[in-house]
């Protein structure tokens, strides 16, 4: 056999060769998926797949973020529309019930228009009273004054004031210029997991930390807790809120302020039992 024969035939073998090669990959890679397929873990099913909250670990502590709110807190709207002639407070002050806020003058087409409401013949006492309410004065033989008030609800700070209200402003009609709120006491809102909620009962101590102050704690007490949850959709969990009260004598917290809010409350040796 010449060299021409000889290179003829190599070719020939690593051709074929080839082909034989190319013609196991297939097989190897469905070997390779159906072993990947004969590892995998078996699906799991039963009741702890379905819950939407991974089964927590029992303890003694509960630990819950909430949320700083005024314990009463009364709005004060803007009835007429007006000119702002002074303002007497400023934001974070204490004031009085029945304290002047703010005075304003009202515009022509507002007194025009209250004019002949006070006028009419048929007016009731009933709706005088409610407009002298709003206007904050008494009116005298039906005249009203240059000026009129706005006055605190209730004692308190002044926790909001709108951002527009400023001497010299003209204001439309507007249902909150002024909050006034009660800051001690201050609430405190949580939200509850059910599981923890069922463990809770009216008066229990708390301690609370200031988010922002990690050295700052005082102690709290549980004040309500709804019977309602936060939603009531059945692929959602079940949250309950839950407030705290607690002094705020040096007036630290302030409304929306993050609390950390920790109770100890002994794991129940009985089924039912609330401790």
């Amino acid at each position: 056999m010449n060299c021409k024969q000889r290179g003829n035939c190599l070719t020939w073998c690593l051709m074929i060769a080839l082909i034989v090669f190319m013609s196991l990959l297939p097989s190897k890679s469905l070997g390779t998926e159906k072993r990947v397929q004969r590892m995998a873990p078996p699906r799991k099913t039963g009741k702890d797949v379905q819950r939407l909250l991974p089964k927590k670990a029992p303890t003694s502590y509960i630990i819950v973020v909430g949320k700083a709110v005024c314990s009463l807190k009364h709005k004060v709207s803007f009835p007429y529309s007006g000119t702002i002639t002074s303002l007497s407070v400023r934001s974070g002050q204490a004031v009085k019930k029945g304290e002047i806020l703010a005075r304003y003058r009202l515009t022509p087409e507002s007194l025009l228009s209250l004019n002949r409401r006070i006028h009419a013949p048929n007016v009731a006492k009933e709706e005088m009273a409610m407009i002298e309410a709003r206007l904050g004065v008494t009116l005298t033989n039906g005249h009203i004054p240059d000026e009129v008030v706005l006055k605190a609800p209730i004692a308190g700070r002044v926790v909001w004031v709108h951002p527009e209200l400023r001497t010299g402003a003209r204001l439309d009609p507007v249902d909150r210029v002024f909050e006034v709120g009660v800051m001690n006491p201050m609430c405190l809102r949580a939200h509850v997991y059910e599981e923890e909620v069922l463990r809770l009962v009216l008066g229990d101590s708390a301690i609370v930390q200031l988010e922002s102050l990690p050295g700052w704690k005082l102690r709290g007490r549980v004040s309500r807790i709804s019977w309602t949850p936060l939603s009531l959709s059945p692929l959602k969990p079940s949250y309950y809120e839950v407030e705290f009260t607690t002094e705020n004598k040096d007036l630290i917290l302030r409304e929306g302020m993050r609390v950390i809010i920790r109770l100890f409350k002994p794991l129940s040796t009985k089924p039912g039992d609330r401790q």
